[in-house]
């Protein structure tokens, strides 16, 4: 029942969404035409019915983009134990500038890079985005091929002997575009070698971590 209950509510989104698509360059079109003609005895040759078909084709594009994902995720062999995330104590990164680069002064490119290093050394055949900064840290995109996956650095805050608390998550994210999510899959292969790399990189550099669960999806 809550299955049906989330299609249901991703489509009644889409058709609004649609909606609010159609009805924001129409809305601006009659505007103008107003302005050229007052009579408005163009707009009175439109067919009452002609937005229904655009209309009914960009709810179905942008339905099957949000149906799509939720239904590959569904499909995730570790399907309800929630996600992951490493919850992470160090003081090796107190020295990092890159929190000035970001909006909420949250540091990370140093920690992150080691990691990409880390993951280069241990797959050399994954391909490696270069640090982004955040509002809540930094984060990189890694790819195996297909669609990618977002290793996010969160950082969570400094203690007063400078040890900072990190929270690291591999999240498979679909892209926010529709038609982006039409040909998006899941790469679960890759989220758990990314985790394995980082649990062991992790332990060969001798920083103490937690892991811990979020809610089951």
């Amino acid at each position: 029942m809550a299955a049906v209950l989330q299609v249901l509510g991703m489509v009644v989104a889409a058709a609004l969404l649609a909606t609010l698509a159609l009805l924001l360059p129409f809305g601006l079109a009659v505007g103008l035409h107003a302005l050229i003609d007052p009579e408005m005895t163009l707009l009175r040759r439109i067919p009452g019915l002609v937005l229904l078909s655009p209309w009914l084709a960009l709810t179905a594009v942008i339905a099957a983009g949000m149906l799509r994902p939720w239904w590959l995720l569904r499909q995730d062999p570790r399907r309800g134990q929630g996600g992951r995330f490493w919850r992470v104590r160090t003081a090796r990164y107190a020295d990092d500038p890159s929190g000035a680069e970001t909006v909420n002064d949250t540091p990370g490119r140093a920690f992150l890079t080691d990691y990409l290093a880390a993951v280069a050394a241990a797959r050399p055949e994954f391909d490696r985005g270069v640090p982004i900064p955040e509002d809540y840290g930094w984060g990189a995109w890694v790819a195996a091929g297909g669609s990618p996956a977002w290793v996010a650095f969160s950082a969570a805050g400094r203690a007063e002997d400078r040890t900072d608390e990190t929270v690291i998550a591999v999240v498979l994210e679909p892209p926010p575009m529709p038609w982006q999510r039409l040909r998006w899959r899941p790469d679960f292969a890759l989220r758990d070698a990314l985790e394995a790399i980082l649990e062991g990189f992790l332990r060969r550099e001798g920083i103490a971590f937690a892991v811990e669960t979020g809610p089951a999806a």
